[in-house]
């Protein structure tokens, strides 16, 4: 039975294709046949490429770059300001090093080798500069250590921020490609709906 209902199908198809090719020509009937195959075709495989769940798609992915391009500079953004606040800590620990240790120099009593201070209740003579230096640095250590950790999170923060910027330039690269992809598609959608409506 199914074969006989192909049979008169094509048996049909054939008898219209003849009256056809008696009216207008077998030419002019295989000229049209050949154009309307390889536009249905060419619509076919573009309609393929634009089908409304790959546009959801791209619409989705276009969304995904730009929030993990937030998300990337956000970061990159919150490093700087890091960075920022613990510059401007090292400048005011520098000042206070420096403050710190002037008033140390300015606590030592008499000349030459007389020089000295009273550290916790002892006399201690200060008579070299590596000896005021010693006596400086004492004043300021906790400063400077502080500073040393400083110093240690600001070249951590320097990794921090190198990284965040390779990761907000992959993303950034990343979404590019995605946008051309949209770009494709838009263009794809305009010629098909530029193009007259085939039957």
């Amino acid at each position: 039975m199914t074969y006989q209902l192909y049979h008169d199908k094509f048996a049909e198809l054939r008898e219209r294709i003849l009256r056809l090719a008696d009216d207008y020509g077998a030419e002019a009937v295989r000229q049209t046949t050949n154009l309307l195959l390889t536009r249905s075709s060419t619509s076919a495989d573009y309609l393929a490429l634009v089908s409304p769940l790959l546009l959801s798609e791209t619409i989705r992915e276009l969304d995904d770059a730009a929030q993990e391009l937030i998300k990337a500079g956000r970061a990159r953004e919150e490093a700087h300001a890091q960075k920022r606040e613990l510059i401007a800590r090292r400048i005011r620990l520098g000042a206070e090093i420096e403050r710190k240790e002037a008033d140390a120099i300015l606590k030592i009593r008499g000349e030459g080798k007389d020089a000295h201070v009273m550290v916790d209740g002892e006399k201690v003579y200060v008579t070299n500069d590596k000896a005021r230096d010693a006596y400086k640095y004492r004043a300021s250590a906790a400063e400077r250590e502080e500073l040393a950790q400083l110093e240690a999170n600001l070249s951590a923060l320097e990794v921090r921020i190198g990284q965040a910027t390779d990761i907000w330039i992959a993303h950034k690269e990343a979404s590019e490609t995605i946008r051309a992809k949209a770009k494709l598609k838009a263009a794809m959608l305009m010629y098909l709906a530029s193009r007259p409506a085939e039957r």
